[in-house]
Formats: C-alpha cells, sequence, structure tokens
C-alpha cells in the first residue's frame, strides 16, 4: 500500500470511530419498564435486528448498540448485563483509533505491523468468544 493510501486509510479509521463515538454520546439512554430505550433529540429509536425479525432469535449483535451507548454514558453494569462483549468491543475500538493514530503521528515499519498483528488478533479472539458465547446462549447453556 502506498504512503498516500495507508493514510488515507488511517484517516478513514479514525473518521469514522470518531463518528461511531459522536453518535454514540449523542444517542441517549433512558431506563423504562421495558427495558432500557435509546433516544436520538428525544425521539425513541426502533429496535432493528433483522435476524431477530426474521428468525425470532436473538442474533450474535443483539442489544450490543445499547450496551455500548450505556458503556458511554457511564453505566458499566447496565452495559454489560445488554450484551457482555460491549466493553472489550470499546477496548478494541480504542486500540485500533490508538494504532491509526500512531500511524499518522509517523509510526511505521515494524512497530506499526506488530500493532496490527496485535489488533487482529485480539479482534480474532474477540469474534471467536463472542461466537462462541452466542451459540452457548441459543442452546440454552447461558442465562440471558
Amino acid at each position: 500500500m502506498t504512503d498516500a493510501r495507508h493514510r488515507r486509510f488511517d484517516l478513514a479509521i479514525v473518521a469514522g470511530l470518531g463518528a461511531a463515538l459522536a453518535i454514540g454520546l449523542a444517542i441517549r439512554p433512558s431506563f423504562e419498564e421495558g427495558g432500557v430505550v435509546l433516544r436520538l433529540f428525544g425521539v425513541p429509536l426502533p429496535a432493528s435486528c433483522w435476524f431477530r425479525l426474521v428468525t425470532g432469535l436473538p442474533c450474535a449483535g443483539c442489544g450490543m448498540t445499547r450496551a455500548v451507548v450505556l458503556a458511554l454514558h457511564g453505566e458499566p453494569r447496565a452495559a454489560r448485563q445488554a450484551h457482555p462483549f460491549a466493553l472489550p468491543l470499546l477496548g478494541l475500538a480504542g486500540l485500533q483509533l490508538a494504532v491509526r493514530v500512531a500511524s499518522l503521528a509517523g509510526w511505521s515499519g515494524s512497530r506499526l505491523r506488530w500493532a496490527d498483528r496485535a489488533f487482529i488478533g485480539a479482534l480474532t479472539v474477540f469474534l471467536v468468544a463472542m461466537l462462541a458465547w452466542w451459540v452457548l446462549r441459543l442452546a440454552g447453556g447461558l442465562p440471558r
């Protein structure tokens, strides 16, 4: 990858993560009788899991948006209850943000390759663990 292309990639990742953080902070969680309701500018956001709508079963990420928003608003216990992988996901996002900012600041060569490999390894472990958790949950081996 050329330097200009690599820089554009880094900028796109930083911008995307920054936008996701801004949106997560703009969405407000409210605790109501039926659970947590997410609101954007006071308007309740609909639940929109296509997998659940089609199959009636929760997908591996069901509850992740609520959990991330709760965590961003200082509710880590409620976030963990909504989805146990939200906090690790935020950690991975923070790691990726740090790697991309370091790259933009001039990191290159073996340090950047090591950081990229570490991130890919952590992401792989995260995805395998989350999918295993989901399968166990669907099989009835884990409470929800």
